[in-house]
């Protein structure tokens, strides 16, 4: 509950990016190295969002691979006094168990909201880079430019 509060009242890392992007752009300097620290910044945290995406598969798996052993176990071997699991009981525990792993799975191929976003401003029309080839007196110097 704390950390939820927390989460409500508190900036979250993409909120803290907006506002330095914001503080730079406002601040009329210079503005391409802005986007250009933006963009940086929004990769870290789709690789930070990847890196618990990750974990999470790797811990419902095991939950789910858990769940089905304890099942497994208590239907080969009853606990003493006698007292078995019965089907409908381990039918719980494995169905637990699938819907764990099947999240697990489904977990993997869900966009988180940065992901979503870098993937909205690369594809942006209006974000136009251009390569070209300059020659100079001592050779050739090639540049890159863009349009923001």
């Amino acid at each position: 509950m704390g950390l939820g509060a927390l989460r409500l009242f508190g900036h979250t890392s993409g909120e803290l990016v907006l506002d330095a992007f914001e503080k730079e752009v406002a601040s009329g300097q210079n503005k391409p190295a802005a986007f250009a620290k933006t963009e940086q910044a929004l990769e870290d945290l789709a690789k930070s969002d990847r890196r618990y995406r990750n974990f999470l598969f790797g811990f419902l798996e095991v939950v789910g691979v858990g769940y089905a052993t304890l099942a497994t176990l208590a239907l080969a071997r009853p606990s003493p006094g006698d007292q078995k699991l019965q089907p409908s009981g381990a039918a719980i525990l494995y169905g637990a168990s699938a819907f764990m792993m099947a999240f697990g799975f489904a977990i993997r191929y869900v966009e988180l909201p940065t992901e979503r976003l870098l993937k909205l401003y690369r594809s942006d029309p209006d974000l136009q880079v251009h390569l070209g080839v300059v020659p100079t007196p001592s050779g050739g110097m090639v540049g890159l430019s863009g349009k923001f």
